[in-house]
């Protein structure tokens, strides 16, 4: 799977304050991003697997119906796919203390969004064996639920994350105009 987006717009902000010479604030925001990513795939199949396939070729009228697709019994799948991708929103805001002329302390604290990457959803040009055995098993199976991660020419991949605040330390000592190390 080979995709690629020539453009993908987002922007950051960021704010920094120095009220004095040991202490400063800062706070930085960084948008949500959506690449709408579109390229090429190539998949192999096992041939235990396409024997399989072979043998539901018959049913595919009535496979269709449960599914939404057929059997195509290929060795070598190729064709193009789409994806998009979210970048999740990011903020985070902190502060810097010089406790030496070249010893610094901050302190932060994040947010990422990552509840906007509910799901990924990669759609093929054409129906995918592998991903029609999928669609069966959730259109025949009541165990699932609600869940539908594929589509005969739709692969969904659950990620169901939440978003989070995070927190952070670290220490930035200066040991020469030219090398600052940090932690």
């Amino acid at each position: 799977l080979e995709l690629e987006d020539a453009l993908s717009l987002t922007f950051n902000l960021g704010l920094l304050w120095e009220p004095t010479e040991w202490i400063s604030f800062g706070l930085v925001y960084q948008s949500e991003g959506t690449s709408d990513l579109e390229g090429d795939f190539k998949m192999a199949h096992s041939d235990a697997f396409i024997e399989m396939t072979h043998g539901l070729q018959d049913l595919n009228p009535l496979l269709s119906l449960i599914s939404g697709g057929n059997f195509n019994g290929k060795q070598i799948v190729e064709g193009t796919a789409e994806l998009e991708l979210i970048n999740p929103a990011h903020f985070a805001m902190g502060t810097s203390i010089k406790l030496f002329p070249n010893l610094k302390v901050n302190f932060d604290i994040k947010w990422t969004d990552y509840a906007a990457w509910d799901n990924l959803e990669v759609t093929f040009d054409n129906d995918i064996d592998f991903l029609t055995v999928s669609s069966l098993v959730y259109a025949l199976s009541p165990g699932f639920g609600d869940e539908d991660n594929a589509d005969p020419d739709k692969m969904i991949i659950q990620r169901q994350y939440e978003s989070t605040w995070s927190w952070a330390i670290g220490v930035e000592y200066e040991y020469t105009d030219n090398l600052v190390l940090r932690a």
